[in-house]
C-alpha cells in the first residue's frame, strides 16, 4: 500500500514511535549482548553486573544475580516483548486517529463505536464503518490476528501462551 501521500500529525507520530522503537531495541540488544560477553565466568559476570549498578547514577544497590547468563537471557527476551506491546500500542493509538479523523469529517449514519469494541476487531469495524474496501489488507489479517494474540499473551498472561480451546 502506497503512503507516500498520507501524511497526517497521528501518522508521523506512528513513524517516529517506530524510529524509536528501533533504536531502543537496538541500544537494549547490544547493551545486554556486550555484558553477556564480558566473561564466560559466572562469578565475575556478577561482580560486573553490580559494580554497573553502583556507578549507573540511579540510586540502586550493588546487586549481585547468582545465575548472571540466566539473567540476561531473560532480559533480552523482556526486550523483544516490550517491542511486540510498543507496536501493538502505537497502531492501536493510531487507529483512534483515524477514526477520530474520520468521525470529525464524515460520520456515517447508523455507526456502530469502534472504541469500545475490542482490540482484535477495531481494525475490521473502522474498515466496515467507513465502507473501506479491505482488499489490500486481507493477507495481512491473520499475520494480525496473530499480533494481537501474541500481545494479549505478553501483557495478560507473563508471556506464556494460553491453551487456546
Amino acid at each position: 500500500m502506497d503512503t507516500s501521500f498520507f501524511k497526517t500529525k497521528g501518522y508521523a507520530r506512528y513513524q517516529a514511535s517506530h524510529e524509536s522503537l528501533n533504536r531502543y531495541v537496538r541500544f537494549a540488544v547490544i547493551a545486554v549482548d556486550n555484558l553477556r560477553n564480558e566473561s564466560d565466568i559466572e562469578s565475575d559476570l556478577t561482580d560486573k553486573m553490580a559494580k554497573l549498578m553502583l556507578s549507573a547514577g540511579e540510586k540502586w544497590p550493588a546487586t549481585s544475580y547468582p545465575q548472571p547468563f540466566e539473567e540476561l537471557k531473560k532480559t533480552r527476551l523482556k526486550i523483544t516483548q516490550s517491542g511486540i506491546m510498543w507496536v501493538y500500542s502505537a497502531f492501536d493509538v493510531f487507529l483512534n486517529h483515524i477514526e477520530g479523523l474520520c468521525a470529525n469529517n464524515q460520520e456515517p449514519d447508523e455507526s456502530v463505536n469502534t472504541a469500545e469494541t475490542t482490540d482484535s476487531v477495531k481494525i475490521f469495524d473502522l474498515y466496515k464503518k467507513y465502507d473501506w474496501n479491505r482488499k489490500e489488507l486481507d493477507y495481512l489479517l491473520p499475520l494480525f490476528s496473530f499480533y494481537t494474540l501474541a500481545r494479549h499473551c505478553i501483557v495478560h498472561n507473563m508471556g506464556k501462551a494460553t491453551k487456546y480451546p
